[in-house]
């Protein structure tokens, strides 16, 4: 299984066409830094879940992969 950090930075390089994304710096903040997922040009309108919502970000990620893919 990959670890939060690994699949952050694999998503952040694979959704850099929609514009700038942080990097996840902290994993215990990684709701904080899900939700430039939830608001960025391009994903909004697929309607991205929103981390807060979560408290396993493993069913979040899978969940967000699930509208982007």
């Amino acid at each position: 299984m990959i670890e939060l950090r690994d699949w952050a930075d694999q998503v952040v390089l694979d959704l850099d066409q929609y514009g700038p994304l942080m990097r996840l710096d902290d994993e215990a903040d990684w709701q904080t830094w899900g939700t430039q997922f939830v608001t960025i040009s391009g994903l909004s309108q697929k309607n991205p879940p929103d981390p807060r919502a979560f408290n396993d970000w493993r069913e979040w990620a899978s969940r967000l992969c699930g509208v982007i893919s």
